[in-house]
């Protein structure tokens, strides 16, 4: 019979072999120490992971790891937990291995009071335990026909033409690391990350950091990580006025580049459009919300921050299984509350709560026209922090 727990310090090396061996065999070779070294690079990441063994072996893992989001014009964080490295072994499949590591992992989550769970995966798979797609991700794509005709003559109207270098950066230069920590906690939403594996995050699944420095000063003015040419996180001082000499100077060197931005990045993503040969808007990862009083709250007070509309009157919905929801923003302080004093503008699942709350697809089909305008609110994970 199998035995379902949570893994021991001396299996760690047990558990790397296992998802390496199940990944590689799925897709490419896998080397999760290098691949995710905010995790597998460091001790004790046993105490993430909950493992099924038999005959003494383990033979299935899911982990969770912890998170802690944070956003401008809210006094509190959400804490969360991201699932990842799911794997079973190929000769213990459709034995109910993943399902029963996963349930433990989300009764964890409740044990812990966390607000969220999140991860990424197939959306059928990770529906049964209420996952649904959420988030709001933007990608652009750049090429120098772009470039020439569209970003040069706006260079001068936005931030002038000076010219930058990309630094790549490492664990040795602390100063470097200061100032990307200070400004990454600058924005309107961030995931709080140690200094200590700060470098190891941003190098998440072999992404490359670069501190962006004023070619003439040597001032930082910004950093970025990169997967090949493709920009999957970018902040900048004074937002905008630096974004077209980034994009100009990133390009010298290329045919075309992406560049991925977060809904709660607004002004960044107007200044893209401008001048970028095609733009799409998608979900981020899955989530599943456990504490929806404090998610819906995180949300509607970001959006206020961000210069969002905000609804008009009170609205109260009803999620099943959950309750009835009344949102407010009164006197600039919005905030859901747990509410029964009236009928509910609409019901929902907890699936379609989420897509209705937090989803892209909400900004066109609401599931009432009075919620038209106003959603999705911009609760979402930084890529380079999703697991």
């Amino acid at each position: 019979m199998p035995e379902f727990r949570f893994a021991r310090l001396e299996e760690e090396e047990e558990i790397l072999d296992l998802i390496n061996l199940v990944f590689s065999q799925k897709a490419r070779p896998h080397d999760f120490a290098r691949l995710l070294p905010k995790v597998y690079a460091h001790p004790s990441f046993s105490r993430y992971h909950a493992v099924a063994v038999e005959d003494g072996r383990i033979r299935s893992v899911v982990a969770m790891i912890p998170l802690e989001l944070r956003a401008k014009g809210c006094d509190f964080s959400l804490r969360g937990g991201y699932i990842g490295s799911v794997s079973v072994h190929s000769r213990y499949e459709h034995r109910g291995y993943m399902r029963a590591l996963m349930d433990m992992q989300l009764q964890e989550a409740q044990r812990q009071s966390l607000d969220f769970v999140a991860l990424g995966g197939q959306r059928q798979r990770y529906g049964y335990w209420g996952f649904e797609k959420c988030g709001v991700g933007a990608e652009f794509r750049v090429n120098g026909a772009n470039v020439r005709h569209a970003l040069l003559p706006l260079a001068g109207e936005c931030g002038g033409k000076n010219d930058l270098k990309f630094l790549p950066v490492d664990g040795s230069q602390a100063d470097a690391l200061d100032f990307i920590a200070r400004l990454q906690e600058s924005q309107p939403l961030f995931c709080v990350r140690t200094r200590e594996l700060l470098c190891d995050v941003l190098h998440t699944y072999c992404a490359r950091p670069f501190l962006i420095t004023d070619s003439r000063t040597g001032a930082p003015v910004g950093y970025l990580t990169a997967f090949d040419d493709d920009i999957s996180e970018m902040a900048l001082e004074n937002g905008p006025d630096r974004l077209y000499d980034v994009i100009r100077c990133w390009m010298k060197d290329k045919k075309s580049c992406s560049v991925h931005l977060s809904g709660y990045q607004p002004e960044l993503i107007r200044a893209m459009q401008r001048i970028s040969e095609s733009f799409s808007f998608s979900d981020s990862q899955m989530m599943r919300v456990l504490r929806w009083d404090r998610a819906l709250t995180f949300g509607l007070r970001l959006a206020a921050a961000l210069g969002n509309p905000l609804p008009p009157q009170d609205v109260t919905v009803e999620i099943e299984n959950i309750g009835q929801l009344a949102l407010s923003a009164k006197d600039g302080l919005p905030q859901a509350a747990f509410s029964s004093h009236s009928a509910p503008l609409c019901s929902m699942t907890e699936k379609q709560a989420i897509t209705c709350f937090f989803s892209s697809f909400s900004a066109l089909y609401p599931p009432h026209p009075a919620l038209r305008g106003w959603l999705p609110l911009p609760l979402d994970i930084p890529v380079t922090d999703q697991f």
